[in-house]
């Protein structure tokens, strides 16, 4: 026997003798660590048994019902927040904050507290305690009210072509004194903003008990905001200028040497305008030639009569969007509120951000950003293939597989459920004890991360990565790239379609956003615009990624707040102008991991998936080795060779197609027409472990033995799981580590499994 056969029998027998040895710590290793991993594994079981069950019985409707409720949920606690007594003030080192105390009694008695200041944390330091004493007193005159708010009222233009009409609120006045009182309200400081407001009556004689209803009008003449105080007077008390005897007839005169109470007058003047109930649209990602959809609302505050125009981007080819205005576009007085949808429809992927221009009848122009992703890749699309499962089909007899919506789809209510996906996430996502919104599906993408490109090891996701302050990232972009890619300098496209983009550059930092935020703050930002649009330039898909998403929660709130609010018309009514932290809190907390997915995702396809081109996929080992040629070269003239239609594929890329087509050449290649199956779909076709198992023993054959004991076929979870555990076993003995469990195969999703093959395909022998 040549040295070479001595050797190969050696190394058989090497290997029979180790499965022999190891059978019994394989059955005893299951054992001891099922119980453990079912723990591990509970959360995860239950939230997809949930899915499983809701597939059959969560409608359109019941999502959009489901979206309101969480929708009116968040106002409700924005609500509160606004009303909430408690505020956290900063104090600047070596200044003075100034305090003004107002005492509003609601009954007779006399009140004693603590000045309610102290230190973040509980303590109250002896300079800061001071008590406060004040009573409060029966009234001789009783006010209803001494604010009276008009909050906000439109100014008359050319554009309104109804007569103004002034906004009244009513004030009451009630007698409580034993004798009849004058009263008068000192309407001097009315001629300050003159015709803005008026008072009807201002003075008048009031019997004992009697009640006077006095009427303010707000007719504004500037959009400024206007406030006013106007003392009210009162005869003074019995016995202090007449007789007992005279109180019952006539009261006294008004006293105007001290006034009784301040009457308070506000309001605010507005032009004409519009208000949206968001501050952006982000359109979901969609396969490509499958219609994304969102509606949102446009407010008519102060138009008699309007309709609305809109003025779309102008290139229209690159930026294939549309709207429609399902409900017309006239507004008035009696239609104040009407819905847009906004649409894409893409044949090629692309990316990008643009602005709508909404235009009044005298051309002002309001604005709504506007963001959409299209691609074929199942490293994009994972969201859209969790959440919508039953809304799509995959058409298996097309090489490579295509996707069609089924009729269901046109049900989805473009409006809130379809679109509204983020705030689904429940479905895939737990909270953990900081009130972070866990992807469960990031769990095996930081332990690919892990395995196969960081250096530095990821422990807590995204939180680690937002503490490296895009080193991580930068990292990662290196190791892929297989070089150092130094600082980079911003020319961010805002349309990315595949390739390096070439719309005009943005600006960076504090020029671009407009915040007001600290200038390290900003110095973060900029940095990770210029990561985002070195990503974007070489064919990234991250137009929906903002730059703030990737800060810490602190510096997120910090940039945010910095930045001209736009005021939104919430659902209910309510006109929010500012950005309170309770909201940014929420949004950071869900948005956040999804940035960082995305961008870790995205840096993934483009530097590694896609370097899998047909020149290099009829190169690889068991490809090219394999031929009916003497030259050893693919036979261009097999199916599997065949790479001109692999861009035909609206759900997976051309480097996904020719993934599926190495796993179906090496599976064919080991079973010989035993068990034909297609393989189209790799959460369905890898799950019991089968067709990975051939594509190990088509690289690996003394890996033969080992794996023709597998569970065929599966008809109960715990065959795959055992199957899975089996083939890693396996790997691991022949060298290839990585951190797996059974259930990434068994129960994996589409896109983990993709990640999977990247780093199978890299492992085995060339």
């Amino acid at each position: 026997m040549s040295p070479e056969d001595i050797e190969a029998e050696e190394r058989a027998k090497r290997i029979a003798e180790h499965n022999r040895k190891h059978a019994a710590e394989i059955a005893e290793r299951e054992a001891r660590k099922r119980k453990e991993k079912e723990e591990e594994e509970a959360k995860k079981r239950e939230i997809r048994a949930k899915q499983e069950a809701n597939r059959d019985t969560v409608t359109a409707s019941d999502r959009f019902k489901r979206l309101q409720q969480q929708r009116q949920q968040d106002e409700d606690e924005d609500e509160e927040e606004r009303l909430s007594h408690i505020w956290k003030v900063t104090v600047p080192q070596r200044s003075t904050l100034m305090l003004e105390v107002q005492y509003q009694p609601t009954e007779i008695k006399a009140h004693t507290f603590s000045l309610p200041v102290r230190f973040v944390g509980g303590t109250v330091p002896p300079e800061l305690r001071r008590e406060i004493k004040a009573e409060a007193v029966s009234p001789r005159l009783l006010l209803s009210a001494t604010l009276l708010d008009f909050e906000t009222k439109v100014v008359t233009t050319s554009v309104v072509s109804a007569p103004t009409v002034a906004s009244v609120l009513e004030l009451d006045l009630t007698n409580t004194d034993k004798r009849a009182v004058n009263w008068a309200v000192d309407v001097e400081a009315l001629k300050k903003y003159p015709g803005v407001f008026q008072m009807e009556p201002s003075e008048r004689s009031i019997q004992v008990d009697q009640t006077v209803t006095v009427r303010a009008g707000f007719t504004p003449k500037e959009p400024i905001h206007y406030q006013l105080a106007l003392p009210i007077f009162i005869s003074p008390p019995q016995g202090e200028e007449e007789s007992a005897a005279e109180s019952s007839s006539q009261p006294a005169p008004v006293d105007r040497s001290r006034a009784y109470l301040e009457i308070r007058l506000k309001g605010s003047g507005v032009v004409p305008t519009l208000y949206f109930d968001r501050r952006e649209v982000v359109l979901p990602t969609v396969p490509l030639n499958i219609k994304s959809r969102q509606v949102f609302f446009v407010n008519n505050e102060g138009y008699d009569l309007i309709e609305l125009k809109v003025r779309l981007p102008s290139d229209t080819v690159r930026i294939p969007i549309t709207v429609e205005f399902p409900e017309g576009q006239m507004m008035g007085l009696a239609k104040s509120r009407i819905p847009v949808e906004v649409s894409l429809l893409s044949p090629k992927p692309i990316s990008f951000t643009c602005r709508l221009e909404f235009l009044d009848g005298e051309g002002v122009s309001y604005s709504m950003p506007v963001s959409g992703t299209c691609d074929n890749c199942l490293l994009t699309l994972y969201d859209y293939l969790n959440l919508n499962p039953d809304f799509y089909e995959i058409d298996d007899t097309r090489d490579p597989p295509t996707l069609a919506e089924t009729e269901d789809a046109e049900d989805r209510m473009g409006s809130e459920a379809a679109p509204s996906q983020r705030s689904e996430r429940s479905q895939s996502a737990v909270g953990s004890s900081a009130g972070w919104v866990i992807d469960l599906s990031a769990d095996f993408l930081v332990r690919w991360l892990n395995g196969t490109v960081l250096k530095s090891v990821i422990e807590t996701y995204p939180q680690d990565l937002i503490a490296s302050q895009g080193r991580q990232l930068h990292e990662i972009v290196e190791i892929l790239t297989g070089k150092k890619i130094g600082p980079l300098k911003q020319k961010g496209p805002t349309v990315t379609t595949g390739g390096p983009a070439t719309s005009a550059p943005e600006k960076s930092g504090k020029e671009v956003s407009g915040s007001t935020a600290g200038p390290k703050v900003l110095k973060t930002v900029a940095a990770y615009e210029d990561i985002l649009n070195y990503l974007k330039q070489n064919g990234a898909l991250l137009s929906h990624v903002r730059p703030e998403y990737l800060l810490t929660m602190e510096n997120f709130i910090k940039y945010m707040q910095g930045l001209p609010c736009k005021p939104i018309r919430t659902h209910s009514g309510r006109l929010v102008s500012h950005m309170s932290r309770r909201p940014l809190e929420r949004q950071f907390m869900k948005r956040a991991p999804e940035a960082w997915t995305n961008t870790v995702l995205q840096t993934v396809k483009i530097f590694l998936l896609n370097r899998l081109t047909p020149r290099v996929f009829l190169s690889m080992a068991g490809v090219s080795s394999t031929s009916s040629s003497e030259t050893g070269e693919a036979d261009p003239s097999s199916p599997h060779f065949d790479t001109s239609n692999i861009s035909d594929s609206n759900l997976y890329s051309p480097a996904e197609a020719l993934l599926l087509r190495w796993l179906s050449y090496h599976y064919k290649r080991v079973d010989r027409g035993q068990n034909p199956r297609p393989i189209t779909q790799p959460s369905r076709d890898l799950r019991d472990s089968l067709v990975l198992a051939n594509v190990v023993m088509s690289h690996i054959p003394e890996s033969g033995p080992l794996l023709q004991n597998l569970k065929k076929p599966c008809t109960a979870p715990e065959h795959y799981e055992q199957n899975a555990q089996r083939l890693i076993a396996v790997l691991q003995e022949m060298g290839l580590h990585l951190d797996l469990k059974p259930q990434d195969i068994a129960e994996g999703n589409s896109r983990d499994l993709l990640l999977y093959l990247l780093w199978l395909g890299q492992q085995l022998p060339h």
